[in-house]
């Protein structure tokens, strides 16, 4: 394994890679802890999405929309993914981690990428470390109040990648239903949950079949039983990028498609998170979205790529 132990410059941010001879992941500490790229070495596909062919990367304020933000790749959303108001507090369009400049530990390389941030709302850290290990990726997060009163949270990895013909997306067997977060332009049931991955005859949400639902989107979550199987993945052709969790951890994972239907963008995301909604506001508190004065709450999980 090999990576740039001084980081390089990227159209004039510093970005980190890790990489093997399997695969490499870039990260932009600067803007967020981005990843703007995860690509698989042997088959030399590029897993993250961007607006345009020429990716541009440049610096967001921390109440920017998201939809103003570069689009690129991966990024962290915490302490909500929806803006809202919460206890008084006026949350920021997917949070205020994604916006912000995080902090390396020049220390951890080159065996990971770690890098750090502090809220100002709530007042936490978030660190996160990264590794690679064949065709694995391991990310370890460690969250730590730096508060005198207990903090809720609402945190989920959002990934944007490609949409091609052909692809789907894979859950456990034991996921017969999802809770709905928005949708438009596709017919279905009435009511927040629906059948997957056919809510209705003809319609697959599992195919993302943009050609029969132009002009689209659906956000949906599958929540896992503890001790249950957790993973979500996306496979494509002879490829499939697999994401695997602990549900007494992760206890949930949103599904986000747009096919034009969000800013004439098509994308998709594989989204781990600590609870089945967008906002903060309709969090449940539980031990996965509560942290108590000045404790530490730790999560992880694994990208695998493997050749089908």
């Amino acid at each position: 394994m090999e990576i740039s132990q001084s980081g390089r410059r990227c159209q004039g941010f510093r970005s980190y890679v890790l990489s093997n001879a399997y695969l490499s992941i870039e990260v932009v500490p600067e803007l967020g802890a981005k990843i703007i790229s995860l690509r698989n070495l042997e088959t030399g596909r590029e897993w993250m999405w961007s607006p345009s062919p020429e990716p541009k990367l440049f610096r967001n304020h921390p109440n920017d929309a998201f939809e103003a933000s570069t689009l690129i790749g991966a990024d962290e959303c915490l302490p909500t993914i929806a803006p809202c108001r919460f206890q008084g507090r006026d949350l920021a369009d997917h949070g205020e981690a994604w916006s912000a400049p995080w902090t390396v530990d020049e220390t951890a390389l080159p065996a990971r990428i770690e890098t750090s941030v502090r809220l100002r709302t709530p007042s936490i850290e978030l660190r996160r470390s990264i590794s690679i290990q064949e065709n694995e990726i391991l990310f370890d997060y460690r969250l730590t109040s730096l508060s005198s009163e207990p903090e809720s949270f609402l945190w989920a990895f959002h990934p944007l990648m490609p949409i091609e013909d052909g692809a789907c997306i894979e859950l456990p067997d034991s996921i017969a239903l999802v809770k709905l977060g928005a949708v438009k332009g596709i017919a279905g049931p009435a009511g927040s949950r629906w059948n997957w991955p056919e809510p209705s005859p003809g319609v697959r949400l599992d195919r993302m079949d943009c050609r029969s639902h132009a002009n689209s989107y659906a956000k949906m979550f599958a929540e896992f039983a503890p001790g249950a199987e957790a993973f979500a993945a996306i496979r494509r052709e002879r490829e499939r990028l697999l994401f695997r969790f602990d549900p007494a951890e992760i206890p949930a994972v949103g599904i986000w498609f747009t096919c034009g239907g969000w800013n004439g963008h098509s994308h998709l995301a594989i989204e781990p998170t600590n609870a089945a909604t967008d906002s903060l506001c309709d969090v449940v508190p539980t031990r996965h979205s509560v942290i108590e004065p000045f404790q530490n709450v730790a999560w992880r999980f694994r990208i695998t790529i493997e050749a089908l």
